[in-house]
Order: structure tokens, then sequence, then C-alpha cells
């Protein structure tokens, strides 16, 4: 609405305008000059002081707030301009995040292997040795670290040591062998 009347003012007075230019430079003649100072009257008119004084005043106002705008653009920009400089490092600690995840696992896997090297020189140890004399060793294991040799070996050479085991022994070995199994 105060665009408008803004408009419609800025209009007004540019007709007026160009009325009192035309009359008051062209044309010499009595009727002339009276349409001349009815212009000049109305250009000073307190109506239109009025509305020339609203129009700038609106103009400030649509000044200040470009500025305000302005000023919110450049702190927005500068945020933009940091999230942007953190989103990099973000990525940067990420992708050496990421490498030092695969450089543990790649040494965890290294670790299995070396135990699980470790793990079978034993079975082999076991599987060398007389099964009397494997089996006098395994009575003295806990059952699981038992188990775990002897599901490792051959089977021949695992039968010959759990038939030379104590009954008991022997049998406790065997059910956890089969839970082992079932899992």
């Amino acid at each position: 609405m105060r665009v408008k009347l803004l408009t419609a003012a800025l209009i007004m007075k540019g007709l007026v305008l160009l009325i009192y230019l035309v009359v008051s430079f062209n044309l010499q003649e009595p009727a002339a000059k009276s349409v001349a100072k009815d212009t000049e009257d109305m250009l000073s008119t307190p109506c239109l002081d009025k509305l020339l004084e609203k129009e700038k005043t609106l103009i400030e106002a649509i000044k200040e707030r470009e500025r305000e705008l302005d000023r919110k653009a450049e702190r927005l920009a500068e945020r933009e301009r940091r999230l942007s400089i953190i989103r990099e490092e973000i990525k940067k600690e990420f992708a050496r995040f990421k490498d030092t995840k695969e450089e543990i696992a790649a040494m965890l896997k290294k670790i299995q292997l070396e135990k699980d090297r470790n793990f079978m020189r034993i079975v082999k140890i076991y599987e060398s040795m007389p099964a009397e004399k494997a089996s006098q060793r395994l009575e003295k294991l806990d059952e699981e670290m038992a188990v775990k040799i002897l599901s490792a070996m051959k089977e021949k050479k695992a039968g010959k040591i759990l038939a030379s085991l104590s009954v008991e022994k022997s049998v406790r070995i065997s059910l956890l062998m089969d839970k082992r199994l079932k899992k």
C-alpha cells in the first residue's frame, strides 16, 4: 500500500514538474503564466510536502533495511566460510580415523594369525608325542584347552590320545567337543 502511494506521489510530482517546465519555458502567454503559477503553488502545497517527507522517511527506512540485510548477509557468509573450514577439518579427521582403524584391523589380523600359528605349533607338538605322554599332559590342562587341542588334531591321533585319558576326563572332553561342534 505504501509503495503504491509512494509511486503515485512520484508520478504526480513528475507530472506537475513537467507541466511547470513546459509552461514556464515554452509559453509566454498570460494563460501560461497562470498555469505556471498554479503549478508552482501545487508544488509547494503542505500536502505534497508531507508526501515528500514521508517519501524521504520511507527511502531512509528502506536504505537502513538494506544496510541491515547487507550486514546479515556478511555475517551469514562468514559463518558459511567457517562451517566450510570445519567440514574440511572433519573430513580430514575422518580420513585419519579410517586409516587408523584399518591399521589397527591389520595389526589385529597379524596378531590373530600369529596366535593361530603358535596354537598350531602346540597342536603339532602334541600330535608328534606318543599318545600316552600327550594324554598325561592333557590330563593336567584345563578342559577347554584340551578340547581346542584335540579338535585341531587329526582324528586318528586325537582318538588315540582320548583313549589314553582317564575315563572321566575323556567323557567330559568328548561332551565339550560335541557342544563345540553344535555351535
